[in-house]
């Protein structure tokens, strides 16, 4: 692999073939398991802008255990409820 990475990026620096590891690593592991990590923090996203949160916050408030944030879905269940609210 690291022939591979000289070979065709002989001008990219160590901090940048680690993230090219680390893309490889995630994509090998997205294509061996059956959970789709990369769609679902692709659908964690989404989600996220859609409700107006910021994902990176949210994606961190799960990572570090915090959980000060609700999650998605109790923010999904609560709009719901404001705009069945606004249509009686």
């Amino acid at each position: 692999m690291k022939n591979l990475l000289k070979t065709y990026f002989p001008k990219i620096g160590k901090i940048q073939k680690t993230r090219v590891f680390e893309a490889l690593a995630i994509a090998h592991y997205h294509k061996e398991t059956k959970y789709p990590i990369v769609d679902i923090l692709i659908t964690i996203v989404q989600t996220a802008k859609k409700l107006g949160i910021n994902a990176y916050d949210y994606i961190f408030d799960i990572v570090s255990k915090k959980f000060e944030l609700p999650s998605l879905a109790d923010i999904i269940a609560q709009k719901s409820l404001e705009i069945k609210m606004v249509k009686i």
